[in-house]
This record gives C-alpha cells, sequence and structure tokens, in this order.
C-alpha cells in the first residue's frame, strides 16, 4: 500500500506521460475514452496545463477499466491527489 504522508511528489505531466508511454496508450486512445480532444491529453503530457479533478478522475477510471496499476490503487492515487491539492488550493 502507498504511504501518502511520504510520498514524493511527481508532476503530473511526467506522471500521465510515463504512465501513457508504459501501458502503449497514445494520447488519442485516452482522449476518445474520457471524451476529449487529443490536443488536449497532449498539452497535459507537456505540462502545458493540469485537466481538472472531475478529468483526473476520468483518466483513473479509464485506466482503472484496462485494469493498470493494480487496479483500484490507480484510481485512490488519482482521487487523493485531486484531494491534495483542492486542499492546498484552499488554504492558500
Amino acid at each position: 500500500m502507498t504511504d501518502y504522508v511520504k510520498t514524493s511528489e511527481i508532476d503530473f505531466s511526467e506522471w500521465l506521460s510515463e504512465t501513457l508511454t508504459s501501458n502503449k496508450i497514445s494520447s488519442s486512445q485516452l482522449a476518445r475514452e474520457i471524451d476529449v480532444n487529443r490536443s488536449t491529453v497532449s498539452l497535459w503530457r507537456s505540462g502545458q496545463r493540469l485537466p481538472t479533478c472531475y478529468l483526473k478522475v476520468k483518466i483513473a477510471e479509464a485506466l482503472e477499466v484496462r485494469e493498470i496499476d493494480n487496479k483500484s490503487a490507480l484510481l485512490r492515487e488519482i482521487l487523493w491527489r485531486c484531494h491534495v491539492s483542492e486542499w492546498r488550493n484552499h488554504d492558500a
């Protein structure tokens, strides 16, 4: 199980790019699965934009369907990162 307190943060764009590349998923495939434009996914992968938490959850669900990263572990990870991100922004 992941220790979220001691986990070093990874840049979302780096994580997404590594995850898609290592699982042989194209930006186009992910875009179709979560109903966004391929160029949007490319912007996320390059770090020029970040998806909303709603879209991060859709990404997690799309990857969970593919049973990537021990099925629901990835979904929990993304939901946790969304929660922490929103919490930090709320307190800022």
